[in-house]
């Protein structure tokens, strides 16, 4: 009994269940116990201690209650725990420490074996299908071994696995046409059982072989090899069958059979004949005699083989030779291994890469025109059966001869010889130059004997003035031309005699007698010829022109061009055209209104035309992301079937030239884009001889999309999100706004007013409407995060109220406390 107004402590906890030192206690038990208080009207509360350490630890403070969850436990382990009952004055008493054990996890019997394979009553089932099921425990780590029951009785009797880990089982090869059946018993590692019902299937019947097929040579071909070796796919549907071959072959259809029961799929028929049609079949035999007969086959083969020609050799004049005559021909070796005739194109030229000059000439030698002294020409022979094979023969090259020509000997003198009455104050004049167009200089012999003396060398003009002559005197001259070279030509001795005093006697003008005054001498008009190229080409114009020619003391009345083919021409320009190929002297001669002439010539290369390569096809993706490598193949072909190479823009500052390729070579080329944008790729083809085709084009758009005709998105980071909008009415790149629906709201110009709106799914363009709400994940989110601190706040501002009022509450019990005791 207690005394009034004395505290007690609370009672002792007692009475606990699971009782102190019990076993095979559940896993999920919880704890209970007895307490109390003495004093009526105490609240008691406890402390829980709980673990596997023998001073286990406390789990929680303040409890209210004789009752504790401690979740679940382990199997099989020992847990202690005690309890510390506390009354409202603080005062407490700890219990004893209570022990129990759990029990041992427990053990369920395998999974009943399921879902078998082959499926239970299936039919048509391969020989060597290998048994399947479903196993398993529901303990887990428990371990599960099969006993296994297979035959053709019903139920199986004979175990032919016993004890195997693996849920599968190999019976071997089985046979045709067989209903087999199977039982799968589990066991698990604490010896429990579980038997699997009787499942049963049926095996396939037997299939004859395949029908023979994809034939080598394939069917129809031509041109076959005649060594080739006949091959073929067979086999049999049953996998587990053996296969042989009959193998029919001849000239006639049907074939005969030549071949019986052979166990490989290829046939050596030996060497076949040429230009000759064959036909072949197989049939096609299982080891239970079923068979399957393949189809008649044929094929031809190729005509007799034609090398081509060897190469042509033997160069004349030979390779790197020098001081060839300017009249020489051209000549070559060349033999065909087969003895087929040959024909061959010529190539000549002064360029490294000669023109066409001759197409399919008809033998080992070719004429040229005169050449040019002192001049590196190059040539090549293409050699060509009469079976369209064909050799090309190495580039030679040789240079001609340095063969000088004299100065032209001087002629046409002023006086002219033998003229009398010669003004005594007057030049000498003559006609000289030089028809290799060398400088010429001129040594002047003078005087009143013969032959005259030397009085002047080296004079560089066609006049010389000897200063004033004396009356009435006979007067001897000669020229003695020299070129640059040190060539000479010398002029015939000329004479003239001088007026007498009193102007009387003796020939009087220009060039020869008469009693008038002497005319000024008449300067040779120089002839100019060029052409708008020194090569040209079969039945296309050439333009030839003289506009460079003059006449110091006069003018030119006529113009002839004589064009080295048997035709002529008139006037400042013409043109005209060749019909074959060749090197043709042009030679041009001017005569001025005094009828005197003088000329020019020129080489002339006319080969046949280079047509240009036909504009590349592209083929390749349209669409593409950054940092992908993509595949783009190109194809052209060349009318003259030279060969071509590929120069590609990629659009993004990177090119590509290709090798020399046969003419209809596709080529293909991968590329990388490394930013996002729309590229312009450009290719064209350039053959051998420098033409080229149009250029072909093909856009790809890498990591953009188009939107109609206003403009087009672009992703730059890759990110499958659009980043830009490129408006085509503006040039302007502004930004976007995506909306949560996978929309894209676009802006054409610099303001801050959506002008637009894009599905990028469905391709649909709108105009914006201002009073359509903008929905951006952006705003989405910036929306609950405000929210979010919100609700926080309102949290912490209803706990601090909590926090308030208990206070108060507190201080008023308090009050009420001192003045009991008071």
């Amino acid at each position: 009994m207690s005394l009034v107004g004395s505290n007690l402590p609370p009672n002792q906890p007692y009475n606990p269940t699971p009782t102190n030192g019990k076993t095979l206690v559940n896993i999920n038990q919880d704890l209970y116990w007895s307490g109390g208080d003495p004093n009526v009207g105490d609240t008691v509360t406890y402390d829980i201690y709980f673990g596997t350490n023998p001073s286990p630890a406390k789990v929680k403070s303040g409890h209210t209650t004789t009752s504790y969850d401690p979740g679940t436990m382990s199997y099989s382990t020992k847990n202690y725990w005690k309890i510390v009952a506390f009354d409202n004055h603080g005062a407490s008493t700890a219990g004893p420490i209570w022990e129990f054990t759990t029990g041992p996890p427990p053990n369920d019997p395998p999974n009943i074996p399921s879902n078998p394979n082959p499926a239970d009553k299936s039919t048509g089932i391969d020989l060597n299908a290998d048994l399947f099921w479903t196993g398993g425990d529901p303990d887990p780590g428990d371990l599960v071994t099969y006993d296994v029951y297979f035959g053709t009785t019903n139920p199986p009797t004979t175990k032919v696995s016993s004890n195997q880990a693996g849920a599968t089982y190999d019976p071997g090869t089985m046979n045709y046409n067989t209903k087999y059946y199977w039982k799968i018993v589990a066991f698990d590692n604490h010896g429990a059982s579980t038997a699997g019902p009787v499942w049963d299937f049926t095996t396939k019947a037997n299939s004859p072989p395949n029908t023979p097929s994809n034939p080598n040579p394939i069917h129809q071909l031509t041109s076959v090899d005649i060594n080739a070796t006949l091959s073929w796919t067979g086999g049999d549907p049953d996998s587990e069958d053996t296969v042989t071959y009959d193998v029919y072959f001849g000239k006639i259809s049907p074939p005969a059979k030549i071949i019986t029961n052979q166990s490989a799929r290829t046939y050596a028929p030996g060497a076949m004949n040429y230009s000759t049609k064959y036909y072949w079949r197989i049939v096609a035999w299982d080891n239970h005699g079923a068979s399957t007969v393949g189809p008649i086959w044929e094929f031809t083969t190729g005509d007799e083989p034609n090398d081509p020609p060897n190469p042509p050799s033997k160069p004349n004049p030979a390779d790197n030779s020098t001081g060839i005559d300017l009249n020489a021909d051209l000549s070559w070796t060349c033999t065909d291994p087969d003895g087929d005739p040959l024909t061959y194109d010529v190539y000549f030229g002064t360029s490294s890469d000669p023109p066409l000059i001759e197409y399919s000439h008809g033998s080992t030698s070719y004429n040229l025109a005169v050449m040019i002294s002192n001049t590196t020409y190059y040539w090549k022979i293409v050699a060509k059966d009469d079976r369209g094979r064909v050799t090309s023969g190495p580039i030679w090259d040789f240079t001609t001869v340095f063969e000088n020509t004299k100065p032209n000997t001087p002629n046409t003198p002023n006086p002219a010889n033998g003229a009398t009455s010669v003004d005594i104050n007057q030049n000498l004049y003559w006609v000289g130059g030089d028809p290799d167009g060398d400088t010429v200089t001129y040594d002047i012999y003078f005087g009143t004997s013969t032959p005259p003396p030397l009085v002047y060398s080296n004079h560089t003009s066609a006049s010389y003035n000897p200063q004033e002559l004396n009356y009435n005197t006979k007067y001897y001259w000669k020229i003695v031309a020299r070129d640059s070279y040190g060539d000479e030509s010398t002029g015939p001795i000329w004479s003239f005699t001088t007026k007498t005093q009193d102007g009387n006697g003796g020939n009087g003008g220009f060039g020869g007698g008469g009693g008038g005054p002497m005319l000024p001498p008449n300067m040779v008009p120089v002839a100019n010829a060029s052409a708008s190229d020194t090569t040209g080409y079969v039945n296309t114009p050439v333009t030839f022109d003289a506009s460079n020619s003059y006449d110091e003391d006069g003018e030119i009345t006529n113009y002839t061009w004589n064009f080295g083919d048997g035709n002529t021409g008139y006037g400042v320009i013409t043109t005209h055209i060749y019909d074959k190929i060749g090197v043709y002297t042009v030679k041009l001669t001017v005569t001025d209104d005094m009828d005197v002439s003088s000329s020019d010539s020129f080489k002339l290369v006319i080969s046949v035309a280079s047509n240009s390569p036909t504009a590349p096809q592209i083929d390749g993706p349209r669409a593409g992301r950054q940092n992908i490598e993509y595949s783009f193949t190109f194809l052209s072909t060349d009318p003259d079937d030279d060969t071509i190479k590929y120069v590609i823009d990629w659009g993004d500052g990177q090119t590509e030239e290709t090798e020399f390729l046969a003419s209809g070579t596709q080529y293909s080329q991968q590329h990388i884009w490394t930013s996002a944008g729309i590229f312009k790729i450009r290719v064209y083809a350039a053959d051998s001889t420098n033409k080229s085709s149009p250029s072909a084009e093909l856009n790809i758009l890498i990591d953009v999309i188009y939107c109609g005709a206003l403009g087009y998105l672009i992703d730059e980071d890759s990110d499958a999100t659009y980043d830009l909008f490129f408006s085509n009415q503006t040039g302007l790149k502004t930004a976007v706004l995506r909306q949560d629906d996978g929309t894209y709201l676009l802006n054409t110009d610099t303001d801050s007013d959506w002008d637009y709106i894009y599905n990028v799914e469905t391709g649909a363009l709108a105009a914006y409407s201002k009073d359509e709400p903008v929905k951006s994940q952006d705003d989405l989110t910036y929306a609950m995060l405000v929210a979010i601190i919100i609700a926080i706040l309102l949290i912490l501002l209803i706990v601090a109220l909590a926090r308030k009022n208990k206070g108060k509450t507190k201080t008023k019990k308090e009050e009420k406390d001192k003045k009991k005791e008071k």
